[in-house]
This record gives structure tokens, C-alpha cells and sequence, in this order.
């Protein structure tokens, strides 16, 4: 059974409701001098597909590559939203898996219905060349190919005026032999900087509406909560 999608407190994820950084701390747009404080919890990870059924004509079936299910993630939020009515106590989700190919506009939006920001990967987590590669130093450790990625992400999900941030490396520095990585890390965030601000710059003198333009997201880097990387919080 689906619950009504009200709070106690309702957020108006629009315009106003677009998180901002100023220097060191969020608002919200229409907040005025109201700091926002994040208070979330992880999504849980997609389960994994169960493999198609061997036929005689495709004797070894591939699981599909992502595993997306708009209904079953939004019985989630649902779930979380019954469990903590109040946004002042829930009010973001983080997503560790995401395809930029995919449609999400579904899940966004019942997100923001139900009073979630969401933060979003801007790597990812199925394949190594769009990954910051902890094993290799600087600058192998940035491979070509995760700048074009991280665009399609940001293009993909940065339409939506719910997304907090993204996350530009998932604990990337867990132990000593990995800290060669930590110049890619700011590397990366550099780059998506620059092209969000090229891009923002482009909308302002081309005259776009908001609902035309693609957020400037605040990025963050997600630290090992404990052992060696945790420093870096």
C-alpha cells in the first residue's frame, strides 16, 4: 500500500528548493540565511539480477547490466518516509549504483513528492575505465574515458532540482598504497567544475529557462568512515 506523500513539514522542490553552497555551508535557495543540513541514509544497493533461463539456443545467458526497478525503489523511499514522517530528520538518500543511460526522471521526481534529495555517483561502480583507479598513481589513476562519463551522468541527473550533490570517488585513499591516487581525485573534481561552470555560463547567454538549464552541483568526495582514509573528512 502506497502512503500519501506528505510530511510535517513540506519542502517545495523547485526553484526554492535547489541546494546551495555558500562558502563552506548549504542553504536552500529560498531559504535565506536557513542552513540546510543534510540527514540521510544510504540507498540500498539494487539487489542482483537472477540470470535468464539457459535456453538450447543461448545455452550461457548474461544478466542484464543494471538492475532498475522504478517501482520496487520507490516502495523504498515510501518505506523510509513512513519509518521517519518528519524531513527536518530525513530528508536525503545517497545512491552508490546509477546508469547514466537510464531514465530515473520516475524515481527523481518521487523523491521529490515524498521531501528526498538525493545524492548521486559521478563514477562508476561496474566498470574500471570510468572509475578512479586506486591502484595507480597520478595521473594513470584518472582514466580518459571518466570525464566523458562523469558528463552523462551530471547531464542525466543534474536536471532535477532534488539532486544534492555528486559524489566524484568512493573511498578511494583505504589504506597507505592508495594515497599516489589523491592528486585524480581533485583532478576529477576540477575538471566536472569547469564544465559545469562553461556550461552554466553558455545557458545564462543563450537566455534558457531554469527548467532548461542543468544544476551546478556541489560535488564530495566520500571518505572510508574508519581505517586510514577517514582522515581525509
Amino acid at each position: 500500500t502506497r502512503i500519501a506523500r506528505t510530511t510535517r513539514r513540506r519542502v517545495m522542490m523547485d526553484v526554492g528548493g535547489v541546494v546551495v553552497v555558500r562558502n563552506r555551508y548549504l542553504y536552500t535557495a529560498a531559504g535565506g540565511d536557513r542552513r540546510f543540513f543534510v540527514k540521510g541514509v544510504a540507498f540500498p544497493d539494487p539487489p542482483p539480477l537472477k540470470p535468464p533461463t539457459a535456453t538450447p539456443e543461448n545455452p550461457h545467458p548474461s544478466v542484464p547490466p543494471f538492475n532498475y526497478n522504478a517501482t520496487a525503489w520507490i516502495a523504498i523511499l515510501e518505506q523510509l518516509r513512513e519509518a521517519v514522517p518528519d524531513i527536518d530528520e530525513l530528508n536525503a538518500v545517497r545512491i552508490y549504483r546509477l546508469d547514466p543511460s537510464l531514465d530515473y526522471s520516475e524515481f527523481f521526481n518521487a523523491a521529490a513528492d515524498l521531501g528526498f534529495y538525493v545524492l548521486v555517483p559521478l563514477t562508476s561502480a561496474r566498470d574500471d575505465s570510468t572509475v578512479l583507479d586506486r591502484s595507480k598513481p597520478a595521473p594513470l589513476c584518472y582514466p580518459q574515458s571518466l570525464l566523458e562519463y562523469g558528463i552523462r551522468a551530471w547531464k542525466n541527473y543534474g536536471r532535477y532540482p532534488n539532486i544534492l550533490a555528486g559524489v566524484v570517488g568512493n573511498e578511494v585513499l583505504n589504506n597507505f598504497e592508495s594515497w599516489h591516487a589523491a592528486p585524480c581525485i581533485k583532478a576529477y573534481a576540477r575538471d566536472l567544475k569547469r564544465h559545469m561552470r562553461a556550461e552554466r555560463d553558455a545557458s545564462y547567454f543563450a537566455n534558457r529557462t531554469y527548467q532548461d538549464q542543468i544544476l551546478t552541483l556541489p560535488l564530495m568526495y566520500a571518505a572510508q568512515h574508519f581505517g586510514i582514509g577517514a582522515v581525509l573528512t
